[in-house]
């Protein structure tokens, strides 16, 4: 199995990479999917938030994903007490999820925070320039000007995630663009499970 990681800061772009790739046959596991179904009523997920919080960050649909948010965002001891609880869960849920999986995509953005990036073969890095990024994020969401800027700074620059990453997917530009490095990528990719040694850098797709 290989496994590669995805990940990148908020608005860059991850989701984009993602869907694309799917389009081409991948399987892509993003982390943020895998919360969203712990955090359903009564999974692990659920239960180890109700155990850390208590009960009022719980409701009929389970964890109360906009209450825990506000809280975590604001106070770091209790971002720091809800990843030691989730991200064990998350990372073996991917796990279970990639098994018998010949290549496998994972998407997350605490990758490298997490140290998830030692358990992948490579890793590609979304970036995209901050004002194209907060731009998206108000587009797709309600959230303030405080609360971007309090996620960006919970999350590694893109110049320190650099140093872990493999490849760069400059999601600066155009959609088109950006399929064409993806398309590189997993064409070179496929190449080197296939076990061949060369291939046509130049094809774009």
């Amino acid at each position: 199995m290989m496994k590669i990681g995805i990940t990148g800061g908020i608005g860059a772009g991850k989701s984009l990479v993602t869907d694309y790739l799917r389009t081409l046959g991948a399987k892509v596991i993003c982390a943020d999917e895998v919360t969203h179904m712990l955090y359903r009523p009564g999974k692990a997920g659920t239960l180890a938030v109700e155990a850390a919080f208590g009960s009022s960050y719980i409701n009929k649909n389970g964890v109360d994903r906009k209450k825990l948010g506000a809280l975590v965002f604001s106070d770091e001891t209790a971002l720091n007490r809800l990843n030691e609880v989730m991200h064990p869960l998350i990372y073996q849920t991917f796990n279970s999820a990639a098994a018998g999986q010949r290549l496998v995509f994972f998407d997350a953005a605490l990758l490298i925070e997490t140290g998830w990036h030692n358990g992948m073969d490579e890793v590609w890095l979304v970036i995209a320039e901050k004002s194209k990024r907060i731009k998206r994020i108000k587009e797709r969401s309600q959230l303030s000007d405080d609360v971007i800027d309090q996620i960006m700074k919970s999350q590694l620059s893109d110049q320190e995630k650099m140093q872990y990453a493999d490849h760069v997917i400059d999601n600066s530009k155009t959609k088109t663009d950006t399929y064409c490095q993806i398309n590189a990528l997993y064409i070179a990719l496929n190449h080197r499970l296939n076990g061949l040694k060369k291939w046509d850098a130049s094809f774009q797709g």
